[in-house]
């Protein structure tokens, strides 16, 4: 995905651009904070996160290189962070406020555009996570996560389990072991982080 930073004039990103650079495990944003800023992720890794009534912590969002964060809350009624957004490797991140970017959008037409293509994808987004959630089934669940990444890029490759059961909200052994199960079912491959299904 391309940064949509780069439809920004250098005039523009000299006046409205705020770069911050944060630690691995730095809190960026707290949970419950306003939100008066949209974060461009220039490098690194962002986590968003909360913690549950019996003390469990639950990944919300996995923020990578390029993303935009804050853009689906900034103009909201109830701007509210939802989760703590905690920098996962050393990061570089670009900001803009919220009357530096009603000024953007007065003069920048191409960037309003962008603006909005890409809330409508992150809506699509969380349409797509609330089906994979309504599989309860664990089974079911990670089925429906392979199907979507292989038709989405064409492999299914994964980081880690722990990685993929963050993802999935589901406990990490649950799905060690049901992975295991359905490579002893024959209906995946699970060889060096890369999944085939069968």
């Amino acid at each position: 995905m391309n940064c949509i930073l780069h439809l920004l004039n250098k005039d523009e990103y000299d006046k409205y651009i705020e770069l911050k650079q944060y630690n691995k495990n730095e809190i960026i944003f707290s949970e419950g904070l306003v939100c008066n800023y949209i974060g461009v992720v220039l490098e690194g890794q962002l986590l968003i996160s909360t913690i549950t009534l019996n003390d469990k912590e639950e990944v919300i969002n996995i923020i990578n290189k390029n993303c935009v964060f804050g853009n689906n809350l900034i103009f909201s009624s109830s701007p509210i962070f939802l989760g703590n957004i905690i920098s996962q490797t050393n990061s570089r991140i670009a900001f803009i406020s919220k009357n530096n970017l009603k000024l953007i959008f007065k003069d920048n037409k191409e960037f309003l555009y962008k603006y909005m293509e890409l809330l409508s994808d992150q809506i699509l987004i969380e349409k797509q996570r609330n089906k994979l959630l309504v599989h309860k089934n664990i089974r079911d669940r990670l089925l429906y996560y392979f199907n979507n990444e292989q038709k989405k890029k064409g492999q299914i490759r994964i980081k880690s389990i722990a990685e993929l059961a963050r993802i999935l909200s589901l406990p990490r052994p649950s799905v060690s072991r049901e992975i295991y199960k359905m490579v002893d079912d024959n209906i995946i491959e699970y060889n060096n982080k890369n999944i085939i299904i069968k």
